[in-house]
């Protein structure tokens, strides 16, 4: 009996000998399935990624910083040159200011005008339509401005205008004592007549407003302009 118990204990102190040699060759498990040169190889993956992702930042802040420095240098260079258009359009708009006072003036001159301007549609000498200009609170028509005369033959006033050289043949004078400063003279007149008074007729036409202006003896009948004071 206790030669039976003794190969017992023998038996199972060999048998917790080869259980300890089964421990020793067991390896520690790495729960993430993954090895250590693996876990090398991940590392430079992320250190590389960043890297790449540090020079397009850098290249992205390069290139703001490019535009930023194109539209300064434009900005700059649009400010200057609206700095230096500044007194050609500040000129261009005092100028264009005046062209419409003018033309706001001269139009209210034509109005002025044209609200005197009356006509006699039966012939009579200069000196009959005078008088009769003059019963009616006027005078015949006196020319001052080229406006004036382009209004007359822009209405179609025909007739006797206030323009004589009687008393002083050639020298032309309006009826109001001015001499004689813009002239409308149809082609070859006027012309000294030995010494005879000769006024002036407006033949209008639009085709040739300057040349218009006709003298004629005095007596000779004309429908007649004239123009109240």
């Amino acid at each position: 009996m206790e030669l039976f118990v003794r190969e017992i204990y023998t038996n199972l102190d060999a048998d917790n000998m080869n259980n300890d040699h089964i421990y020793d060759k067991i390896v520690p498990c790495n729960p993430h399935g993954t090895t250590g040169s693996q876990q090398d190889g991940g590392s430079k993956g992320g250190r590389s990624f960043s890297r790449w992702a540090a020079v397009c930042l850098g290249l992205l802040c390069i290139l703001l910083l490019g535009l930023i420095v194109w539209m300064t240098i434009r900005h700059t260079a649009e400010k200057e040159e609206l700095l230096a258009r500044l007194p050609e359009d500040r000129n261009h708009s005092v100028n264009r200011k005046y062209d419409l006072q003018n033309n706001a003036t001269d139009l209210d001159n034509r109005m002025k005008k044209l609200k005197k301007l009356f006509r006699f549609t039966y012939p009579q000498t200069w000196n009959e339509s005078r008088q009769n200009c003059q019963e009616r609170g006027g005078d015949l028509v006196v020319i001052r401005y080229k406006w004036e005369h382009m209004l007359l033959n822009e209405k179609g006033m025909n007739g006797w205008l206030g323009l004589t050289d009687q008393g002083h043949d050639g020298t032309w004078r309006w009826v109001d004592g001015s001499p004689l400063t813009l002239q409308f003279w149809r082609k070859g007149e006027p012309a000294i007549r030995n010494g005879r008074g000769d006024c002036v007729v407006l033949h209008t036409k639009k085709q040739i407003p300057e040349r218009t202006w006709s003298y004629y003896d005095c007596s000779a009948r004309h429908y007649a302009v004239c123009e109240e004071k």
